[in-house]
Order: structure tokens, then sequence, then C-alpha cells
């Protein structure tokens, strides 16, 4: 990961005129963008974010194939072997093949069957054991039994057959760690949503390097006492007897205090009693011994809102804030938290928006709905518009912008502009809007359009559709808006940016 010194340098060089640009890679296991710091998530803000993963299978069989056309002929068995063994994952399929085109070397075969790539997976597997041991050594305790189970089960990959298998064997493992171990190691995209090995090599490599009997002795318990603590807990729990299950979590945690399963049951089952408070200072608890567990993750904002729901129905409006502010420094993305933060912004906003809108220029305001249409035209992960795509829509756009940012309406970041926040593209879209049940009849559009000939050439019905949505106060700017757009582009687009005007 960036060291955190290194991070106002790169911001600076990213905004850096000139032609330098950057390639961030952020690995996968298990720390996703929006579970990093916020100085990380705000470093990455005006990134493109692209998953790198899996082939798709045309472009996997085109990997196998192409590079050797007219070399070498692989069967159509073959290659869907491949597919099988490697999922479509890029650099075990170019593995296999490169040991494939090794084995045509010293065999003198031209056409590859089922059964050569038989004779060459054990090599496979061994070339391959740096890269497939890094998801071992990436892994908990947990998560390490639950991969060698998974690849000993012909049939029940659930976390309870998986806890069963296990529990026969003699470990000491809940059911509850099963299936956290099962939803993180989907998460890393080692697992695909059905449990079973996104990549087959990896089953093949457990087999060979990593049987049970061995990875048992490996992982010898720490604290064997903390863990039938756990299942007793988790059986009190199962009856209903609440009091009981807290006692044993507790005890757990007396034996092995950093046993994170104990400490997110004891948060688990004091937000099912209802004591959100102290909820909230157990699920913390649980966050001290691994910030990045899922299940604590998920419940402490879980209890967060719950509690900022709580307090904002009974008026007390600051303390339900910050409660969602809690929400959101862990999952920035939260939506709930963040339509509840929106929407007292948007209350205590509207004077202020009301003053600026109604004293801007009709150019200016122009300007407002050429970057709030491109706003939400654009793709996820995709950059803000600059000045030249704004100008497209707009001519004077440059000119209004040295304006709107200084008074706060218009945000300029690395020469990519933006409204000052989504709260106010909202505010926008109900100004401009006709109310519910107030949309004007298509004969006043019609009237209307006739009385502006330039509009109705080369727009007519298309336009009748959509103008009775807006506020017949704002039709006059919306013409000019319309004008504007179709000096550069085509009518279909120019109308479903307009439309997009009226979406929240």
């Amino acid at each position: 990961m960036l060291a955190q010194d290194l991070i106002p340098y790169f911001s600076r060089l990213m905004h850096a005129p000139g032609p330098l640009a950057f390639i961030f890679c952020i690995g996968s296991s298990g720390r996703k963008l929006e579970h990093m710091q916020a100085s990380y998530t705000d470093f990455f803000r005006i990134a493109l974010y692209k998953k790198i993963s899996f082939l798709e299978k045309e472009e996997a069989s085109r990997l196998i194939t192409q590079p050797v056309a007219g070399v070498i002929e692989y069967t159509p068995q073959a290659v869907e072997d491949i597919l099988h063994i490697t999922s479509g994952h890029p650099y075990f399929t170019q593995l296999l093949c490169h040991e494939l085109f090794g084995y045509c070397q010293k065999t003198g075969k031209r056409r590859i069957a089922p059964k050569d790539i038989e004779a060459v997976l054990g090599d496979v597997v061994e070339r391959g054991t740096v890269n497939l041991k890094f998801v071992w050594d990436d892994a908990s305790d947990p998560e390490r039994y639950v991969l060698t189970a998974l690849s000993l089960a012909e049939d029940g990959k659930n976390a309870k057959s998986l806890h069963q298998l296990l529990k026969k064997q003699k470990v000491r493992i809940t059911q509850r760690e099963v299936t956290d171990s099962l939803r993180h190691l989907q998460e890393k995209d080692v697992l695909a949503s059905d449990n079973s090995f996104t990549v087959g090599l990896m089953r093949l490599w457990l087999l060979e390097n990593k049987p049970l009997d061995r990875v048992i002795e490996e992982l010898i318990e720490v604290s064997p006492i903390a863990t039938r603590y756990i299942e007793i807990a988790e059986e009190f729990h199962e009856t209903g007897m609440t009091d009981r299950a807290l006692d044993s979590y507790r005890s757990a945690l007396e034996v092995d205090p950093q046993n994170l399963t104990a400490q997110v049951g004891i948060a688990s089952l004091t937000f099912e009693r209802g004591d959100l408070p102290q909820a909230a200072e157990e699920y913390q608890k649980a966050l001290n011994i691994d910030p990045e567990d899922v299940g604590a993750r998920s419940g402490f904002c879980q209890t967060h809102l719950a509690l900022g729901e709580q307090l904002r129905e009974g008026g007390e409006i600051e303390e339900a804030l910050e409660h969602y502010r809690q929400v959101l420094s862990i999952n920035e993305q939260h939506l709930e938290a963040r339509e509840r933060l929106a929407a007292h912004h948007a209350q205590q906003a509207d004077p202020h928006l009301t003053y600026q809108w109604t004293h801007s220029t009709e150019s200016e305001k122009i300007t407002l709905l050429a970057l709030l249409a491109l706003r939400r035209a654009r793709k996820e992960k995709e950059a803000d518009p600059d000045i030249k795509r704004i100008a497209e829509l707009h001519a004077r756009a440059k000119h209004n912008l040295r304006d709107l940012t200084s008074r706060g309406l218009a945000v300029e970041d690395g020469g990519r502009y933006a409204l000052c926040s989504p709260i106010f593209g909202d505010w926008i879209s109900e100004e401009i809007m006709a109310a519910a049940g107030q949309e004007e009849e298509d004969e006043t559009s019609e009237e209307w359009l006739r009385q502006h000939e330039e509009i109705d050439k080369g727009f007519g019905d298309k336009v009748i559709s959509v103008l009775p949505r807006f506020n017949k106060k704002y039709w006059p700017i919306m013409g000019a808006f319309v004008k504007e757009l179709s000096i550069k582009l085509a009518a279909d687009e120019v109308i479903n940016l307009t439309t997009l005007l009226l979406s929240r």
C-alpha cells in the first residue's frame, strides 16, 4: 500500500500539468477501496476505477489459441478443460499454455487434447506455487481450515456442511467462523458465489500441499477453551437463552481477550436486545481487534444507523447526524447514511441555494444545467468533465465557471468541474421540475414551440414529450439550453441530456 507520507507528493504530481499519468494497483486481499482509510479514498477520488479480474470466456479462448495459431491446435474439449481449470484467470491460463507449449516441443505433438493437459498439470501446480501459496499465506486460520475442507468436499459446500466436516476431524471452529470465512474468501475472489474455487488449480494445490491432517498440525489452536465457550454461547443463543450466551462469550474473552468471534458475538446479541449504545461500544471493540472484519464493520454501521434513526425521530438532529457520520467513517458509500445527511443538508441549504440561483444570469444557469446533465450522464468511476467538454454544451461556460467557482456553486479539481455538491444538483432538479399534477398540456407546449421556430424545427415531437415536465417559467431557459446543445450534439443525445436534468 502507498505510504501515507507519499500521498501529498503523488497528489501534487497528479494535478500538475503535463503528460505524466499514473496507474495504481490495489491488491485483492480484501482491502477494497471503500474499506480504506479516508486519506486513501480521498486520494483516489478523481481516478478512474476498474476491477481487473478474470477474462470472459471468448477472451480466454483467444488467449489460448491465437498466440500459437498455425503451430499448435487445441481440440474444443481441450480449450474447455483449460477454461474449467483456470476460470479464465490470465496468469494461470498463460502458465498452463506455457507448459503445454514446452510439452509439445518435447513430444513433437501439434494437437492438444484433454489427456495432454492432464500430463502437465503437476508441473503447472508446482510452477504456480508462489502465486497459489500467496492466497494461503494471506488467509486467516479459520479461512485456511475452510479452504482445506472445500478442497475435500465433493458435495455440500455450504457453511453447515463444511462445519460438520471439520467437526468430524476434531477441528475446533464455529459455524459463524466458517460463514465469515466463506464471505471473506468470496470478497477476495478466491471463491465464487457458490463457494467453488474461482481457479481450479487452487484446489489441486491444496490437495497436494495442504492435506487436512497436516493443516490441523500446523494450526495448533492457541485457545481451544475459548473456542468451546463460543460453541456453548451459540448453542445458548439458538435456544433463546441470551443472557447465558453473553456470559459464555465473555468467558471466551477472559481466556482469549483478542478473540474476534466472541467480541462480535457479544456485540450482535447486545444489538438484538435493543441496547444500541452498548452495542455500538461492543462493535467498536471488535473493530479494534480487526478493522477489516466484515461482520464487525457491518454491525457497526447497522448499529449507528439505528441510533441515528432513533435520535432523529426524537428530534435530536445533531446527535443523529453524528451517528450517520460514524457509519460513513467505516463505509463512505453507505447509501442510507448518505441519504440522511443529504436530506438534512438540503433542508439547511435551501435559502442559500435559492438566493444564489436567482442571482445567476441565464448563461450561468445554462452552465450549471450542463454540469448537472454531464454528471448524471457519466458512467460509474468516470471522471468529471473538463472545460472542453462543458464548452461543447455551452459556449460561454469557460467564462461562467470562473464566477461560479468563486461563488462556491461549482468546484474545480485538476481541470475538471462539477457542481458544488449532489445536494445542489437535486435542488436544481426540484426547482426546474413541474410539480406533480401541475404539468402543462401538450397543446400549450405546441403553442410555445410554434413561437420558437428554431427549436420546433430541430426537435418537434421530441421536445413536446419532455417540455411539460419542466416548470413553465423555465421553458425559455430550457429552450436556450436545448438550442445550445444542438450546435454540437445529435437530437437524441440532446433530449437524453435534457431528460437527465429531471432525474434524481
